[in-house]
């Protein structure tokens, strides 16, 4: 995250274009209040996240084959932690262990 916020900041990126970015690691109704108090654009924001979810579950698939990892806890987990909503609906498909629990509440 502060490579990307530098390398916008290098390159002249107006803070339209970078405030949005540290919000993004929040829930989506978060991010949606803090980029509307430090003045970014809620579109580039909810890009961001949603790049990010898929992004996720791309690579958790990849290293999981790659570390030969194929416990279903650690997966969702990695998922959900990472791929905001996206990545919640992978942890689902993957099965029962891996999806959120409703007794976590």
């Amino acid at each position: 995250m502060a490579g990307l916020l530098l390398l916008a900041w290098l390159l002249g990126a107006p803070p339209s274009c970078w405030r949005p970015w540290p919000p993004k690691s929040v829930t989506a109704p978060l991010s949606i209040g803090i980029v509307e108090q430090v003045g970014g654009s809620l579109s580039l924001m909810l890009g961001g996240l949603l790049i990010t979810g898929v992004l996720t579950t791309i690579f958790v698939s990849l290293l999981a084959r790659l570390l030969k990892i194929d416990d279903s806890r650690i997966l969702g987990f990695a998922l959900g932690v990472n791929g905001h909503a996206v990545g919640i609906v992978r942890a689902f498909e993957l099965g029962p262990t891996a999806a959120p629990s409703p007794r976590w509440a």
